[in-house]
Order: structure tokens, then C-alpha cells, then sequence
């Protein structure tokens, strides 16, 4: 069942703390702060550590760095990390901050065999809320229940599957009357997990076909990461295993909010291919219907747009930033200019059709693409283009 996000918002709410002035606030040298003010740093280089609980599943954690002249209305950039399987970011976050003058939150969002989607998504969720709740304030330090008219402007950034979630909180929080994401910054994302199977380059997944097939693919990966990726990018092979170990059911991967292109169309296929090596959960028949049934339906269909934003929602398409490693070997290069094209798309076609045409069209402006040499992981330089053009953004 694809999670609603009015569902989403509604567990959310439970994950709100008792009072909008309480906080476990952990230091590096571990003390607890209880305050009704805004955390300012006066230190580019001083990483303030928030745990945050997220309903009964546990807690995640949040590195804040701050500019060295932070502002208590500041815009925010929100992080989200690689995700397994892509090599660890060699650049600090440090060099984010002071290059787009913006508070930096690290949201570390769990993903492992244990920690399955859609736990990474209620992580993002569930931070981002506690982010708009007690770090977003306005000059007058606004709190729960207040005006968020003059809050700070907030943006999210991250690549691979940090790429994707950016994308999905982009997309579901962009609101076009009240506080909400206006700029996202994205790399190399997996728009589109349904894809992998029939687009990697790469036929033979890694793949354990035992009960304990995650834990085996992430013990692989903890002993030698790099074995595990091309360039940096994950090949088509580990993220087959890795879809295998971190999607418990089919219909996961199917759900928007792990695969975001598919908010703006059909998935290609409505079933993945059965396999005696893949054990997928929803391949299992039911009484009615034998596996031969099933495979028989497995054909290509025929893409078809959605409408999004919904009309009336509310939702406006923020300023995004897509960009992609232009390399041979990059499996996710031709989801990334995919996912540029339908979001220019629905700016243009949708946006104008509900505006009756009074507003032009700039899907190509709102929605940028940048072409990187090789992987395009993003490297120190990388970092400090991409927060000159949040600072831009913010403008």
C-alpha cells in the first residue's frame, strides 16, 4: 500500500515533542539544553548534534552547522548523506554553510537491511518537522501554533539516495502560501528504483537468495565498499542487491515516495520480472492465480503523465537543481535527465493550464541541469558551487 501523505503528516504530528521549547540538545561533551531560543553558532566549524525521536522506532540524529554570522531567520539547507553503497562524501559540510551563508542540518536518516523503506522517509519527515518546528524561526522566534509567514526559507540537498529523498521532500513540501521548500540542490539521483531491473548495464545481480540476503549484501559492502560501485556510482548490479535488501515488498519501490519521477508518470512495468533468484514478497500467487498468471502480465506498458503538482494543492514546484555525472558507466545518468524533463513538463504544461496561461513558462529556468564530467559526485568544488547557487536562490 503506497503511504499517503496526509497519512505521513498525521504519524508526524505524534513525533512532535511534548512542548515546542524542549529539546535533547547533545554537545560534544553531552549536556542537555532546555530553551525556547534559536540555536545560533557563532563558529562555522562548531557542529551542534540534535537527537530527534521518531514516533516509537527510534530516534535519528542531526548535525547543525551554522555560517559565521548566523541569523536566527536565516534560510536552512537541509542534507541528506549518499546512502550505502555510494563512497563516503569527501567534502565538509562546513564548506556548504559558509559558501551559501545558510544554517547546514545533516539529517541522518537510517537505511539498512534492519531499517527498511519507508523508515528513511519517516526519518526525513520527521526532521524536516522537527527542523520547521524549533530551528526555522522568524525574527520574533516564532513557535508552534504562530504565523509562519516570516520563518526562513528552507532548501534540501543530498545525492544517490539522498538525492532521492531530497527530491521526494522537494516535491511534497514545495508550498506555494506558507512555509515550505523553495530550493533544491540534487546529485545523481535513483528517480526511479522500477527501472533498475531493466536499465542497469549489468544482468547478474549480487544476490544472496537466503532469508538473510540483506544482511549478507550489507556485510559485503561494510567489508569492501568499493567493490560495489564504478567511478564512486553504485553499478546496476549493487543496486539491484541493495533494492533486494532495503525494500521488503515490491510495492515499496512502486511508491512515489521512494521513486519520485513516478509523482509525474506510470510506472513502465506494473509488476517487476519473477525470479527463482529474486525472492520478491508480492510475487507470491494468490489462490486465483497460478506464477505462470503472473509472469504472462509482466509486459512493457505505455508511460503516461500525471498531473502534478494536483490542481489546487497548493504545491508549486520549487527552484531545483538536477545534476548528473556524464560517464559511460552511470547507471543513474539517464534517470536524472528523465526526471529533469517531466519536472520542466509540469511547470510548463501543468503550472500555465492552471494559471490559465497568465503565467510564462520557465520549466527550464525553475528546473536546472547541470552536466558533471565522469560520476559527477560531487567533490569540495562541487560544494561550493552548489551553495553559491542556494545563496542565489534564497535571493
Amino acid at each position: 500500500m503506497r503511504p499517503c501523505r496526509a497519512a505521513i503528516r498525521g504519524a508526524s504530528e505524534q513525533l512532535r515533542l511534548t512542548s515546542p521549547s524542549y529539546w535533547n540538545f547533545q554537545r560534544t561533551r553531552s549536556w542537555r539544553l532546555y530553551s525556547t531560543t534559536p540555536l545560533v553558532s557563532p563558529q562555522t566549524d562548531e557542529v551542534n548534534n540534535v537527537d530527534v525521536r521518531v514516533g516509537s522506532s527510534g530516534r535519528i540524529s542531526l548535525n547543525i552547522y551554522h555560517p559565521p554570522r548566523p541569523s536566527s531567520d536565516g534560510p536552512i539547507i537541509i542534507y541528506l548523506p549518499r546512502g550505502p553503497l555510494a563512497s563516503p562524501e569527501p567534502y565538509p559540510l562546513s564548506s556548504l554553510s559558509l559558501s551559501s551563508g545558510c544554517t547546514v542540518v545533516r539529517l541522518n536518516y537510517r537505511l539498512s537491511a534492519q531499517y527498511p523503506f519507508p523508515t528513511p522517509i519517516h526519518d526525513v519527515l520527521a526532521g524536516y518537522d522537527w527542523i520547521t518546528k524549533h530551528l526555522s524561526r522568524g525574527p520574533d522566534g516564532l513557535g508552534e501554533g504562530s504565523d509562519s509567514s516570516g520563518l526562513g526559507k528552507l532548501g534540501v540537498c543530498g545525492e544517490i539516495i539522498g538525492g532521492s529523498l531530497a527530491s521526494m521532500l522537494a516535491l511534497t513540501e514545495c508550498h506555494a502560501t506558507k512555509q515550505g521548500i523553495t530550493a533544491a540542490g540534487i546529485g545523481n539521483p535513483i528517480a526511479d528504483w522500477t527501472l533498475i531491473t531493466f536499465e542497469g548495464q549489468n544482468t547478474h545481480p549480487v544476490h544472496a537468495s537466503s532469508a538473510h540476503g540483506g544482511d549478507t549484501i550489507m556485510k559485503r559492502l561494510n567489508a569492501s565498499p568499493t567493490s560495489f560501485t564504478l567511478d564512486g556510482i553504485p553499478t546496476g548490479e549493487s543496486l539491484l542487491s541493495l533494492r533486494d535488501s532495503i525494500f521488503p515488498k515490491v510495492e515499496k519501490y512502486f511508491d512515489p515516495f521512494a521513486s519520485p519521477s513516478l509523482f509525474f508518470r506510470t510506472p513502465t512495468f506494473d509488476l517487476p520480472p519473477h525470479s527463482p533468484t529474486l525472492p520478491y514478497e508480492a510475487s507470491t500467487p494468490t489462490s486465483q492465480e497460478s506464477e505462470d498468471d503472473i509472469s504472462s502480465t509482466l509486459v512493457r506498458n505505455r508511460r503516461s503523465h500525471r498531473k502534478y503538482p494536483p490542481p489546487s494543492s497548493g504545491l508549486r514546484l520549487p527552484n531545483m537543481r538536477i545534476e548528473v555525472g556524464n560517464g559511460d558507466g552511470n547507471v543513474l545518468k539517464k534517470q536524472g535527465l528523465e526526471f529533469v524533463e517531466l519536472m520542466r513538463r509540469s511547470v510548463d504544461l501543468w503550472e500555465s493550464e492552471e494559471w490559465q496561461g497568465l503565467r510564462p513558462k520557465d520549466g527550464n529556468n525553475r528546473i536546472e541541469l547541470v552536466r558533471r564530467n565522469n560520476s559527477g559526485l560531487w567533490q569540495n568544488k562541487e560544494m561550493l558551487e552548489i551553495g553559491t547557487w542556494f545563496a542565489e536562490a534564497f535571493r
